[in-house]
Formats: structure tokens, sequence, C-alpha cells
């Protein structure tokens, strides 16, 4: 009986260890706004991405004046903003608003997916000291609503994600202590934790390389100007997971080069 007990905790200890990871992983990282704001900042760094928005801040901002060679003038302007310490905060808090278009529950589903850059605009005629603004919005469009990608698309998934993530953290500490503490052999238990652990560091980076090339042609099929700034996202958040993934690897095999050798010293017994 005590050995069955600890056969069936270990077992349902190694499930939620598989789903715990990645679900615990997306769900702090994606599903939360400032999980994923803190994620995206650093893609405020990427000098395409600095490019790319500089040069919409320029398009907007030129063809907002009836001034001849406008944009020759808003360009360098424009360049010291994306180049600036402000830059990056700002990007996140716009690329935020894809991550609501997706995760918040949509009004209305057919609802294209925009990049509101009007705060980005304000900030660089404010930095020039001009004494002008723009009410907006002024938007630049990322995905339409008769791709995969629509409003609220991933509204229902990220809660059950971020259930999946409690209850299998929960389950998977409860089931690990009491296979722990009723085993005759605690190394044999402990090894298959860690080897839980690995297949969820290869859950978790097997995941992101498909699911990383799932969006990007699903962006890529999409009518959009905003690709450059999407691609960037998209290979910022596969790279986390990667490296989730790998770290889950190597924790795990320590844990099961830790089992072995309990198993080995106790020659068995435990």
């Amino acid at each position: 009986m005590r050995t069955f007990l600890s056969g069936l905790a270990t077992i349902v200890a190694v499930v939620a260890i598989i789903l715990a990871v990645p679900a615990v992983w997306i769900s702090e990282r994606i599903v939360d706004d400032a999980g994923f704001s803190s994620l995206i900042e650093p893609v405020g760094h990427d000098q395409a991405v600095k490019d790319y928005l500089a040069g919409e801040i320029t398009e907007q901002i030129a063809s907002r004046t009836s001034i001849s060679g406008a944009d020759a003038v808003v360009r360098p302007l424009a360049n010291a903003y994306t180049n600036s310490s402000q830059f990056p905060a700002d990007f996140a808090d716009v690329a935020t608003q894809q991550h609501q278009w997706l995760f918040d529950e949509a009004s209305d589903p057919n609802a294209p997916m925009q990049l509101d850059i009007t705060s980005m605009v304000n900030r660089v005629l404010e930095n020039a000291r001009v004494g002008v603004s723009v009410s907006g919005p002024i938007t630049i469009p990322v995905s339409s609503g008769d791709t995969g990608l629509h409003a609220g698309a991933y509204h229902r998934a990220g809660e059950q994600i971020t259930t999946i993530a409690k209850v299998s953290v929960i389950v998977g500490i409860i089931a690990a202590v009491i296979a722990l503490l009723v085993a005759r052999r605690r190394g044999t238990v402990i090894a298959w934790l860690g080897i839980a652990t690995v297949i969820a560091g290869v859950v978790c980076w097997a995941g992101a390389n498909l699911y990383g090339t799932y969006l990007k042609n699903d962006i890529a099929s999409s009518e959009n100007n905003a690709k450059p700034v999407a691609d960037v996202v998209i290979d910022t958040i596969s790279h986390e997971l990667q490296w989730t993934g790998v770290i889950s690897m190597l924790v795990g095999a320590g844990i099961l080069v830790f089992g072995i050798i309990i198993r080995l010293a106790f020659g068995g017994r435990r």
C-alpha cells in the first residue's frame, strides 16, 4: 500500500510539474499585464523598432502640417526621442495595447489590432518645445480581424492557463511531499521529479519554437505595417521562454543526479 501510494503521488507530481513550469511562465509573463510590460520593455532598445517607430512618428507629424520638407526637420527629433531613455517604457505602454487587444474580453471581435502612437507623437512635439500637441488617435494597423488573430482571441485561454498554473503548482507540491514522506526509496522519487522538470523544460523550449513560428506566419499573412515590431516582440517572447526551458532542464538534471546519488549512497534503501 505504501509503495502504491508513493507511486501514485509521484505520477501526479510529475504531471503537475510538466504542466506547472510552462503554465506559470505564460501566466506571469504573458497573460499578466505587468509581467508582459516588463518582458516587452527591453524590445524598445532594438534598433529596428526604434527606426520603424521614428519613421512612423515622422510620417504622422509631417502629414499634419502643410510645411514643405517637414519630415526632414521632424526625423532628427523622432530619432532623438526613440534613442532616449524615455522610449523603452513608452514602447512597453504601446505594446501593451496589443496585449489587451488579445487578452481582454472583446466588445467587438472584428475590431482590428492597432498601435496608438499618439503619446509618442506628443512626446516628440513636447521635446521639440513647439507648444503644440495632437489629440489623436494616431494609429498604426497591425492585424485585421480576418486572420487567426482577433480581438479577445486569448481571453478565455489566458484565464484557463492562469487556473492551470495555480492548480498545478499546488497539486505538484502536495503530491511531491506525500510521495517523499511515504516512499521507501526517496532517491527514486527525487529522480523522477528531476525527470519531470527536464521534460517541462523541453516543453517550454519546443513550445517557444513552434508557437513563435506560428505567430510570425499569422502576422505575415495579415495586412499590417507594424510587422518589424511584431517580429521583434515575438522573437523576444520566444527567446525568454526558450531560456526558461533551458534553465528548467538544467535544474531538472541537477535534481535527477541528486536523486541518483541518494539512491546509490544508501544502496537502494532510500
